[in-house]
């Protein structure tokens, strides 16, 4: 069975190697995104009483909930990732697996962070949805696998440059693409677009062969290591901050609240007098 989905070495296998990046990018982008999506509004109200009363400030309780749950999150995506490079055949080495693994966490987690953007901004379940969904679209749209950018309009083209699951995409090729692999090319044909037959073949010891770094260019994917990376993780750190920001003017009169009630001393103790009543009732109704 495993035979039946292995990719080989030879031309035509470049392409579908190219669409399990898209499927892995695609994975781990829609479903920490749209687990996300309503992260907040569950929470809502009873946030909004414990930072009223100061139970907590407004960062611990972000930083609760998007950094410690973190590693328990990233069971899946470990085993879905183990599982998908072994099965596929990918690449034969352990070294770019690990790399790819580690690129699989960072797209969960710049992914994960602008579900909780979304779900910051307040706009409740059927508008986030949209949102989201609005997202998605522009992402694969945009990702130069169904369409080809030297396709696109000149005018359009600058659109590419701000979708992050592009930069995903290509950084997942990059890594299991190397300029070192080589793949034979065949009179067999191609993957995907035909008029990329033979595009980039050369010939090497009296074998035709068609390199990592050919076989990239003959898809377009020529963004660099750097620059991946750094739209990456510049695009993480962003959604993080604006999450936190959102949060803050949401939750603005509660943390207004709290800071009050910490600088006025007898705020605490009419406080407790105020819950008590409902603490003897739910005690004598046990």
């Amino acid at each position: 069975v495993l035979h039946r989905v292995q990719l080989g070495n030879d031309e035509a296998d470049v392409y579908p190697r190219w669409g399990v990046c898209m499927w892995t990018a695609g994975t781990w982008m829609f479903f920490p995104m749209f687990g996300n999506i309503g992260l907040f509004d569950s929470v809502r109200p009873i946030l909004q009483k414990e930072l009223g009363v100061g139970c907590y400030s407004l960062l611990a309780f972000y930083l609760s909930r998007t950094v410690l749950v973190l590693p328990l999150e990233l069971v899946w995506p470990t085993v879905w990732t183990f599982g998908l490079y072994w099965m596929t055949n990918l690449n034969d080495s352990f070294g770019v697996y690990i790399v790819l693994q580690l690129l699989v966490y960072l797209t969960f987690a710049l992914f994960s962070g602008l579900g909780m953007m979304i779900s910051a901004t307040g706009l409740g379940g059927s508008k986030a949805s949209t949102l989201a969904l609005l997202t998605i679209t522009y992402f694969f749209a945009w990702s130069g696998f169904f369409v080809s950018f030297d396709q696109v309009p000149s005018y359009l083209s600058w659109a590419r440059h701000g979708n992050s699951f592009m930069y995903c995409v290509q950084l997942l090729m990059r890594t299991i693409l190397p300029d070192s692999l080589e793949f034979e090319c065949s009179s067999a044909g191609t993957a995907g677009d035909l008029s990329k037959v033979g595009e980039g073949c050369r010939e090497v010891d009296g074998r035709l062969v068609l390199t990592g770094k050919a076989a990239r260019e003959r898809h377009g994917i020529d963004t660099s290591v750097e620059l991946c990376l750094g739209v990456i993780v510049g695009s993480l750190v962003v959604v993080r901050l604006l999450t936190y920001v959102l949060l803050s003017r949401s939750f603005k009169v509660a943390v207004k609240g709290a800071v009050v009630k910490a600088a006025d001393p007898t705020a605490k103790a009419r406080a407790a007098e105020a819950t008590a009543p409902a603490a003897d009732s739910a005690e004598n109704a046990v």
